[in-house]
């Protein structure tokens, strides 16, 4: 049994083990779990960097909020685990990598009480299901989506969205519904599927004497 708040440098759910944490509040600088760790309730908050979640064991949290409060890179590799909710606010500029598959039914990435902009990298050919995806920047405080290797895709199948100020790359989302980034203040920045970034249309508008049928007025 857990007390209402547990604080701990780091905790190791050997293969033999199983932890359950429970209608609890968790704060650990990193998790490594070998055994069964299951989230039935409660918020479990990892607040430090490199490994922070590292998972080869049975993880399940789909009644457990995970966030993410790192102050440098914090490496999340859990190996096809299943969340609830997971959200994200580590600042740094190295962000979060999610190293490996994951399931989540809502993933949360919003700056606008934040000190600046968010990133977040996905593992290259890694193939993440999150039901509901909510990226909130602001002008000045993006929320940046990378692949781990530049220029190979990262796969996501997402049910519902909603998305402003955010700055993509690489993002494969055909399994899942369109990715709705229209409103002009969304960044493709190349290689992306299944992303609606609008259409951009240009008007150029030009004087020039002579018969239209002759083609040096058109050059």
């Amino acid at each position: 049994n857990l007390a209402t708040t547990v604080t701990a440098s780091t905790i190791t759910i050997n293969a033999s083990q199983t932890l359950v944490t429970g209608a609890h509040t968790l704060n650990a600088q990193s998790i490594i779990n070998n055994g069964i760790f299951t989230g039935t309730n409660g918020t479990i908050n990892l607040l430090g960097t490199g490994n922070a979640l590292t998972n080869t064991g049975t993880l399940t949290m789909t009644a457990s909020t995970l966030n993410l409060k790192g102050t440098d890179l914090q490496n999340i590799d859990v190996n096809g685990a299943t969340f609830a909710t997971i959200t994200n606010t580590n600042v740094s500029a190295a962000g979060v990598s999610f190293l490996s598959n994951f399931s989540a039914a809502a993933l949360s990435a919003v700056t606008t009480a934040l000190a600046s902009g968010l990133t977040m990298h996905f593992e290259a050919g890694g193939a993440y299901v999150i039901t509901t995806l909510t990226l909130t920047g602001t002008a000045t405080k993006i929320v940046t989506l990378r692949s781990t290797s530049d220029g190979t895709a990262w796969l996501l199948n997402n049910t519902a969205n909603a998305v402003t100020y955010t700055d993509v790359k690489d993002s494969d989302a055909h399994q899942g519904t369109t990715i709705t980034a229209n409103g002009g203040t969304d960044i493709d920045s190349s290689g992306n599927i299944n992303w609606n970034f609008g259409t951009t249309c240009q008007t150029v508008t030009a004087t020039k004497s002579g018969n239209w049928s002759a083609t040096n007025v058109w050059d």
